[in-house]
């Protein structure tokens, strides 16, 4: 469990931990299946309403095409590699990647808008190597808005590894966003939930993601990753809490990190780290590097060279 930080910030309890998953009831699964064969099959597609695009099922039989409103859901685990492109609007509940070498791409303006539960991206045994990109262009607004509700790339599973959020702007700022990103007041966003280690989350040539209100995000586990770089892409969010080891944040290249309050906790041997080079800005508060002492001494935030840091 997390500990409570201070300032009074937040107020962490037994209720607070059983409602980091809640919310409204979540609606039923819809799943990417490409064959009639039994259970649920991976393989290249395109996502939408189309009646000729026949890439769902509800039951792992039937085919149909997709419906507004359902949790969609890539579950296929039997290596097969399945590229998914989105380009245009849907809306349905929780978006749950829970197979393995799924890329969902919301590109050329696809958006989606999701809500009622959390959201994963690699979650369970063996969910590994799996990607959700969100890539602009100019002309275009691809969008992720996930209705104030959780998000995790990767999730409850050493083996749930290798997973990747990416928000691509392709060289036009504002026109890939991911959106509404969990809870005011939780520990709602994460890259890396223990024990899933070697994680990424990926913003870069002008892509954005927001956080909804006062949350917080956490970089946790072990070998997970964050990186912003290129000029105008942008993380806001209001808490960092980096805890596991060893972790990485690296702010580069015209990139941006806005934040009110960073906690680091936990090093041992390993360190996490907050780097911030080539031109880089993150823009915070630093409240804690090693909140208990000892070995989590050995975490760090270094500034090499650029724009820096406008706010510490």
């Amino acid at each position: 469990m997390l500990l409570p930080m201070n300032r009074n910030l937040l107020l962490w309890s037994g209720v607070a931990a059983l409602n980091l998953l809640s919310g409204p009831a979540l609606s039923a699964p819809l799943y990417w299946d490409k064959s009639m064969a039994a259970g649920y099959q991976g393989g290249d597609g395109t996502w939408s309403a189309n009646a000729a695009d026949t890439n769902w099922s509800a039951n792992g039989v039937n085919l149909s095409a997709w419906a507004d409103g359902y949790d969609p859901t890539f579950a296929a685990n039997d290596g097969t590699p399945s590229f998914i492109a989105l380009t245009n609007a849907v809306s349905g509940g929780a978006l749950t990647i829970s197979g393995a070498k799924y890329t969902v791409a919301v590109t050329n303006g696809g958006q989606i808008a999701s809500g009622s539960a959390t959201s994963l991206i690699g979650t369970g045994n063996n969910s590994a190597n799996n990607t959700l990109a969100v890539i602009g262009g100019a002309g275009v607004k691809s969008l992720w808005d996930l209705g104030a509700q959780p998000l995790y790339v990767g999730y409850n599973a050493a083996t749930a590894t290798n997973n990747l959020l990416l928000i691509d702007g392709a060289g036009v700022p504002g026109s890939a966003v991911v959106t509404n990103v969990g809870y005011p007041g939780n520990y709602t966003f994460y890259v890396g939930q223990s024990p899933a280690n070697g994680n990424r989350m990926i913003i870069t040539n002008g892509g954005a993601l927001f956080y909804n209100g006062n949350g917080y995000s956490v970089l946790g586990s072990a070998s997970n990753t964050v990186i912003v770089t290129g000029a105008g892409s942008l993380w806001s969010h209001y808490g960092l809490y980096i805890t596991g080891c060893p972790n990485t944040m690296r702010v580069e290249n015209g990139g941006s990190v806005s934040n009110t309050y960073l906690w680091m906790r936990a090093g041992g041997s390993s360190s996490n780290q907050v780097i911030v080079s080539k031109g880089g800005r993150w823009q915070g508060y630093i409240d804690y590097i090693g909140m208990v002492g000892g070995d989590e001494n050995n975490n760090s935030v270094s500034v090499i060279g650029g724009v820096g840091v406008t706010s510490l």
